[in-house]
């Protein structure tokens, strides 16, 4: 059977209807002073089918793992607006928590085909040959998404750009 708690935890993530008001929330509550926010759009596939992704998404790192909100600005699915009101109200939940799964290449192509094979995904997809993503539907268990990625060293270079926060702990 497949742990599906395997890889390195490093993400939490919430979904919104509105970014720059979920960072404020952020910033003026929690104290995180600047989040990283663009847009993404990529091709993905939702059990099987073809499907956009059109995102606009916020990341900071906090003390070495990152915390990324995330406005659906215009997908093919409601994968990221699940549970948020439909009529213009602001809100926010929690939606998943992410796997890093480390290493080559075949590394993650094993672990997708295990994730095939006994716990399909709901969602995944990627973008050249620098990421690697997929999504387990656990809500009816944990409430929550489990996401699996990959990254190529060029992607993981990328990812420094991310602003970092240390807590007075750390």
């Amino acid at each position: 059977m497949l742990e599906l708690m395997t890889g390195r935890f490093d993400q939490i993530a919430f979904i919104t209807t509105d970014v720059d008001e979920t960072t404020a929330l952020f910033r003026d509550r929690y104290g995180v002073p600047r989040f990283q926010v663009g847009e993404q759009q990529m091709q993905a596939s939702e059990r099987g089918a073809p499907v956009p992704l059109s995102l606009k998404v916020a990341q900071v790192m906090l003390d070495g793992a990152e915390l990324e909100i995330i406005e659906d600005t215009g997908s093919g699915t409601d994968f990221f607006r699940r549970g948020l009101p439909d009529d213009g109200r602001f809100a926010h939940r929690l939606h998943h928590v992410q796997f890093q799964i480390v290493g080559a290449r075949e590394l993650w192509d094993r672990h997708l085909a295990a994730l095939v094979a006994s716990h399909p995904p709901r969602l995944s997809g990627g973008t050249g040959e620098d990421l690697r993503f997929a999504f387990t539907d656990e809500t009816g268990v944990l409430g929550i998404n489990f996401e699996y990625v990959w990254f190529s060293p060029a992607q993981k270079k990328k990812m420094e750009s991310v602003p970092g926060v240390r807590s007075a702990r750390g």
